[in-house]
């Protein structure tokens, strides 16, 4: 579990092993298990750690990421506002954003790339909709990564000029559902 935001540490004076996480957030909430093994055998621990969102946690200055936002308070025409902090209970969460995209203006044929983070437990299926139809998975313009920190990426190749689009992301689990919209607006190279 070492990332950048999973730092393992072993002080050798106190014979103490302490797991930092940060930045942090309610998604970073679960099971944890520590497994200290060598030739003499193995022994493990388990703890449940469970973090309350708030401003303090939500908005921390490591997560700076390039054209994110925080989930806005009263996005339009999507029904029930994103939350941060969603339904809980001890089986999971309802899911819910941490970070969205902002409104973009892209230059025509730019690859155009939308950063989000989701969370909930379980983990939420994602569904991208392009005004209101939903992206299939094969589609050659659209594809949704995740890089080793949990940030997803929807890339959107060559977009064209014409109207503004309105991409939509759902994020659904069995305790409920959260949406986001972003629009985009393709501008001519020497405009």
């Amino acid at each position: 579990m070492v990332s950048q935001r999973f730092m393992p540490d072993y002080d050798h004076k106190s014979g103490l092993v302490r797991l930092t996480i940060y930045p942090v957030y309610a998604a970073d909430s679960g099971q944890y298990t520590m497994v200290a093994r060598n030739i003499a055998g193995e022994v493990s621990t388990k703890c449940k750690l469970k973090i309350q969102p708030s401003a303090s946690v939500e908005e921390n200055p490591l997560v700076k990421f390039a054209g994110l936002r925080k989930t806005p308070q009263h996005p339009s025409g999507l029904g029930p506002e994103p939350s941060h902090k969603p339904a809980d209970s001890d089986d999971g969460q309802k899911p819910y954003f941490i970070k969205i995209p902002v409104d973009q203006e892209v230059p025509e044929g730019q690859l155009v790339r939308l950063d989000y983070i989701p969370a909930g437990r379980p983990e939420p299926s994602l569904t991208w909709y392009r005004n209101g139809i939903p992206l299939r998975p094969d589609d050659a313009d659209h594809r949704d990564i995740v890089n080793a920190g949990g940030v997803h990426s929807l890339l959107i190749r060559s977009p064209q000029l014409g109207p503004t689009v309105e991409y939509t992301c759902v994020a659904k689990n069995k305790f409920g559902e959260a949406p986001f919209t972003v629009h985009l607006s393709v501008v001519g190279m020497f405009s």
